[in-house]
């Protein structure tokens, strides 16, 4: 009677969790291809209270039990066309919101890949050999800063920022390269993708950077002036130019050793 007892017991303490279990790992069947009108409906009154884009299209996916409600659609002018829309998982309950997708917005996504495509066309154009286009702005303490202005020098254009950890690595090769060479006509143009003035004064201040900064608060390359006029957002930083005394490209991302020895060489003619 006793051993009846604990049987019976057992089998109500078990009846919760197989339930508790079924809830947590069902997953419904779909037909693939496609969803039925009931759940098309769930899925649309799920959407409504997330979003109120009109519905263009929706996928349903039948490998992960999610589905892609498309909002919109745009395209590049290499005619690649991107979907926007939101990413929805099958509950036991209905509908659950899980993203955005992509994560922009259409037409900051759209900006974003036409200024790499422009970037791109860009960075073909700036090799050794070439006149590296001439800038007139302003720098982080509002003087003049303009590339003609430094004709006869030897010139680095680096490209970089203080949240960037391969541009601050290679800071102190740039500061005992201008160090040692400033005196025999050796110049540096920094270009910061900061978006903090402060944080920006501090570190080139803390780490003896006494050449002129260009600054507008844009740390997207695309948006900064002058890192989207020479197509950065293509190479990335840390970036880097070194020209001649006539502006002409001779070195091109250079890393430790190499630019010292790139300076000299250039020094030397």
């Amino acid at each position: 009677m006793k051993a009846s007892k604990l049987l019976f017991c057992g089998l109500l303490l078990t009846i919760p969790v197989l339930v508790l279990a079924l809830v947590l790992c069902w997953k419904p069947w779909i037909p693939s291809g496609g969803m039925t009108e009931r759940q098309s409906i769930a899925l649309t009154n799920a959407m409504r209270l997330v979003s109120s884009k009109p519905i263009l299209k929706i996928r349903f996916s039948d490998t992960d039990n999610g589905a892609f409600v498309m909002t919109d659609s745009v395209t590049n002018s290499v005619g690649h066309v991107e979907e926007f829309g939101l990413i929805f998982e099958r509950r036991l309950f209905g509908w659950k919101f899980i993203t955005k997708s992509p994560s922009r917005d259409p037409q900051e996504y759209l900006a974003m890949i036409e200024g790499q495509l422009e970037a791109r066309k860009i960075q073909k154009t700036l090799v050794k050999g070439a006149t590296f286009p001439d800038f007139d702005v302003k720098d982080v303490m509002g003087q003049p800063l303009s590339l003609s202005s430094f004709r006869g020098k030897v010139v680095l254009i680096d490209f970089w920022a203080t949240w960037c950890v391969p541009c601050c690595a290679e800071i102190p090769n740039v500061v005992a390269t201008f160090q040692k060479y400033h005196d025999q006509g050796f110049e540096v143009i920094g270009v910061s993708l900061d978006n903090d003035r402060k944080k920006l004064l501090d570190y080139t201040l803390k780490n003896k950077m006494t050449w002129q900064e260009y600054f507008d608060g844009k740390s997207q390359p695309w948006e900064n002036k002058l890192a989207s006029r020479y197509g950065i957002a293509d190479s990335g930083i840390p970036m880097d130019f070194l020209l001649d005394g006539n502006g002409k490209i001779i070195g091109k991302n250079l890393r430790g050793e190499a630019l010292p020895q790139a300076v000299a060489k250039a020094l030397a003619k």
